[in-house]
């Protein structure tokens, strides 16, 4: 596995982002796995999933600014 893109919905808010992010540490090769999150910068990243998140070779995080209106 060399990259895994996380997105739909705020990846953040989801309770099952943790445990996905525990299970890619448990089967992936960290030294060679991208992950990349894409948020609407709406929750903070947790000091937890900050730290297994760096774990990873490669970590990118993507802001997503949708709005309705004006």
């Amino acid at each position: 596995m060399k990259r895994v893109k996380i997105i739909g919905g705020e990846p953040l808010m989801s309770p099952s982002l943790e445990p996905f992010i525990d299970f890619l540490l448990e089967v992936a090769n960290t030294s060679e796995c991208a992950v990349s999150i894409t948020t609407n910068c709406s929750q903070k990243i947790s000091n937890e999933l900050y730290d297994k998140l760096n774990q990873f070779k490669y970590i990118r995080i993507m802001a997503s600014f949708d709005s309705i209106g004006k």
